[in-house]
């Protein structure tokens, strides 16, 4: 029986999405970036940001090595993000820059699909 490698993007997508609502009221999680900062000597800022690409560049290549499509990609960073933007580690303006370039993505697919046929 084959097994289609999306079928642990839905179960990790959902424990993302009801793991948000818990983490967002944890207190430890937010410190963490802080007490990062204050000791590098950065702003806190700053070390949410490293905290924040760090995180998204590892589950970025546990999902390569797994060998995850590109749609399995797009649906767990764009769940992470969101994730970071709940927790106060990212801007929300993070998360509409990234919708808005996996839109221009699709559209320059499409179009490109649709002229391609023109013949």
């Amino acid at each position: 029986m084959r097994v289609s490698k999306l079928t642990a993007i839905g179960p990790l997508t959902l424990l993302l999405v009801l793991s948000s609502s818990a983490l967002a009221s944890a207190g430890a999680l937010t410190d963490v970036p802080e007490a990062f900062g204050d000791a590098l000597g950065v702003s806190a800022y700053t070390a949410k940001m490293i905290f924040a690409v760090a995180g998204l560049l590892s589950v970025s290549l546990a999902l390569a090595v797994a060998g995850t499509p590109w749609e399995g990609y797009l649906i767990i960073e764009l769940a992470l993000v969101g994730l970071f933007v709940v927790i106060g580690w990212l801007d929300a303006w993070v998360l509409v820059l990234a919708a808005v370039i996996v839109a221009v993505m699709f559209a320059m697919q499409v179009k490109g699909g649709v002229g391609s046929n023109a013949g």
